[in-house]
């Protein structure tokens, strides 16, 4: 057994660290910075008596085997290693999703209103006076709370001509392919499991 720690934001709190999952399968663990040690010794590599070795060789504690085994254990429940247990959630995850057919929202109510009234409040802002009608327009990826009037900047000098918009969004995280792209309308990759993201001014 080689232990593998998954690819995970790593956010540091007043007493430790939480172990937060991207991807939002696991509910994430909070760890003191010896657990976090070990954690980061993780990388698939290592099996148990040279995790053993590596952290002794670092903190000059010796960890008993059981130890080692029970926090192995806690994370492999909060699927937080990358092995078949966490493939076998993730691949369960996409098809609940697929067949679903929808995105819901995750940071409604959080990042933006999730009633459609409020929403539209929220997003309205100054209209340029100078209206664009370029062929691309590259605009920073962040939090609408604090880069709303950014956005407007961007967004508010656009000329409403256009029949189709593609939005290239770059991700805050890791994805097991070099591209995520959703699935809008009649797919021809997926014709079965058409997916649409559902939001507070509609699908």
């Amino acid at each position: 057994m080689k232990p593998k720690l998954r690819r995970l934001e790593i956010i540091p709190l007043k007493d430790g660290f939480f172990l937060k999952d991207p991807l939002g399968i696991s509910k994430g663990v909070f760890v003191s910075p010896q657990a976090l040690t070990l954690c980061l010794l993780m990388d698939g590599t290592k099996d148990l008596s040279d995790l053993k070795a590596e952290y002794f060789r670092l903190t000059g504690y010796l960890l008993k085997d059981e130890v080692l085994k029970q926090f192995l254990d806690t994370l492999d429940g909060a699927l937080l290693l990358e092995n078949e247990n966490f493939l076998s959630a993730l691949r369960d995850l996409k098809n609940r999703l697929l067949l679903k057919g929808v995105r819901e929202m995750s940071y409604a109510g959080e990042v933006y209103p999730r009633d459609e009234r409020a929403c539209m409040e929220f997003l309205s802002g100054e209209e340029k006076e100078e209206k664009l009608s370029p062929l691309g327009v590259l605009v920073p990826h962040m939090d609408l709370r604090v880069a709303k009037k950014t956005y407007w900047e961007a967004y508010g000098r656009l000329k409403r001509d256009k029949e189709i918009v593609v939005i290239l969004g770059v991700s805050h995280y890791w994805h097991e392919y070099p591209f995520s792209a959703p699935i809008t309308g009649t797919s021809i990759l997926f014709p079965r499991y058409p997916l649409t993201w559902k939001l507070p001014l509609g699908f």
